[in-house]
């Protein structure tokens, strides 16, 4: 059963819908985790898999199943940009507010830090519609608005503060979405911050 499972995380993320059908049939475990606490859903989800993600949520994937870091399905498309499977994943029901744990290197993490950060501004665009609050903070104090300014991902920025981001908010060392602009030398950033301060 060991290699079953081995087998259907191989497939799904390769997106072969034909073997994970087929070695579900045999027993393998849909929702099981590997030694890093991988899903099929979660490998198909990494890779972009959309056919392969939408037939496991079909057949009864957990959702909102995390690897050891906390890492789901959902946080792996966000950050990876791929928008039909972050839109899936939602509509199905996955946790908007799933987070990354305290072993990730920063715990706290969710869906709309990572795409902020990776600067995918139609999926932070859709999070947002979708309820994800856009000032939830990570355990050091970040929000989306700050990883975005600290990248210079200045679309985000724009969306994030129109959608209600409070520019003023400081993380655990007390720096603002300005303060970590500047500190990354994204001044262009840092003068559309400047006096906006909700």
């Amino acid at each position: 059963m060991k290699q079953k499972f081995s087998e259907i995380i191989d497939a799904a993320g390769n997106g072969d819908v034909e073997t994970v059908s087929r070695l579900i049939k045999e027993g393998a475990d849909i929702n099981g985790r590997d030694r890093f606490g991988v899903t099929p859903l979660i490998a198909a989800s990494f890779n972009g898999k959309k056919d392969a993600v939408r037939f496991l949520i079909k057949n009864g994937s957990d959702l909102n199943a995390s690897t050891n870091h906390g890492e789901t399905a959902l946080i792996f498309s966000a950050a990876r940009g791929y928008q039909n499977i972050v839109e899936l994943l939602v509509e199905s029901g996955a946790d908007l507010h799933a987070a990354t744990n305290r072993t990730y290197p920063i715990g706290g993490k969710t869906p709309l830090h990572f795409a902020a950060d990776s600067n995918h501004l139609s999926i932070c665009e859709f999070l947002v519609a979708r309820g994800a609050p856009p000032d939830a903070k990570d355990d050091e104090g970040g929000t989306a608005l700050m990883s975005a300014a600290f990248m210079g991902n200045r679309k985000i920025v724009r969306f994030l503060i129109q959608a209600g981001a409070i520019v003023g908010l400081q993380n655990t060392n007390g720096q603002t979405a300005a303060d970590l602009a500047f500190q990354n030398g994204q001044y262009v950033i840092v003068n559309e911050l400047a006096g906006k301060r909700n």
